[in-house]
């Protein structure tokens, strides 16, 4: 099914659509996450299904808004998928008060996630080297078998090095207009909240778009609200680097001689580099977006730091914040 062909439908058309594809949904792809599981339809398309243990109560009250404002937000343009119909279906067996499931069918957004998250998530692109038992046997004992791990810590960094240069070549206007999507929706969101980490970010066609925002009642969400906008989206900017810390891990790895290899730690090196431009370019864009008359308290400019040096050394976590002014207050 092509994007094309659901649009042609009316509206109670494709809910009869999730409603066929339900019974069906163990022959498709799929991926399990936090807050559910995501079933790959087609490359166009995708259906979500809600894990109704926690927080049923919030999703029956606000998932039917929440579907509203995400397709409000891309309306306007922001940068996140398109919601093309959702459906509450009554459960065969009710459980503890939770007598639906929640569906959601959406665009599908080509392109992949920002960072790959642990060492042990690259083994797709060794798998003509290693097999899954070899591999794991590496990663459980490098030092017993140093020369094959030193080549899986290569690949490794080569995916942090290229998705940092991607996103350190992004235009100005790209990464701009990221920011105004988070930015908007952190603003003006009553039902959706911003997700913002590398999982749930995606590099497509030149651009990064945000998917799979929090459901929730923005407006009971006490750790949230206590955040400025500005605060909340530098810390989001920052938490989308986050994976870059297993680099730094790597790092204190040569540190401690379990990896001796110049080529290595110059890749760390280069890897270091390209994040703190990346970062850097985005946190420039964030003040420009965000109207920067704001200036950081000296207990956001310390949380900030004590993050970024995880997988910067002190010279380049000083340089990405050297734009902010400190309050004195």
């Amino acid at each position: 099914m092509k994007v094309k062909d659901i649009e042609k439908m009316s509206l109670a058309e494709r809910r009869e659509y999730i409603g066929r594809l339900i019974p069906h949904l163990n022959t498709f792809p799929a991926k399990r996450g936090c807050e559910g599981c995501v079933y790959f339809i087609s490359d166009e398309l995708i259906l979500k299904k809600f894990d109704t243990k926690k927080d049923y109560e919030v999703m029956e009250l606000v998932f039917e808004s929440y579907c509203e404002e995400s397709n409000k937000f891309e309306a306007m343009g922001y940068s996140i998928p398109k919601i093309f119909a959702w459906q509450k279906i009554p459960k065969s067996v009710i459980l503890d008060g939770r007598s639906c499931d929640f569906y959601i069918l959406e665009q599908r957004l080509p392109g992949k996630s920002m960072f790959i998250g642990k060492i042990d998530n690259i083994y797709d692109s060794l798998s003509d080297q290693f097999s899954r038992l070899n591999f794991e046997h590496i990663l459980l004992d490098p030092e017993k078998h140093i020369e094959q791990y030193k080549i899986i810590v290569k690949k490794y960094l080569e995916t942090f090095i290229e998705m940092n240069r991607i996103i350190e070549s992004l235009s100005v206007r790209e990464i701009e207009k990221f920011i105004e999507t988070v930015y908007a929706i952190y603003l003006k969101g009553e039902y959706n909240v911003p997700d913002v980490h590398a999982k749930n970010v995606l590099f497509t066609d030149n651009s990064l778009s945000l998917i799979d925002n929090y459901m929730c009642m923005k407006k009971s969400l006490v750790y949230i609200n206590r955040f400025t906008a500005y605060e909340f989206m530098l810390s989001r900017i920052i938490m989308l680097f986050r994976q870059n810390n297993y680099v730094g891990e790597i790092r204190k790895k040569i540190f401690d001689n379990t990896l001796q290899s110049s080529q290595i730690e110059e890749m760390i090196n280069e890897n270091m580099n390209l994040c703190a431009s990346s970062l850097k370019k985005m946190v420039i864009a964030m003040q420009r977006c965000c109207e920067h008359s704001e200036a950081l308290t000296k207990n956001d400019y310390n949380r900030a730091y004590k993050q970024l040096i995880k997988h910067l050394d002190d010279q380049k976590a000083k340089e990405v914040l050297s734009s902010f002014e400190i309050s004195k207050y």
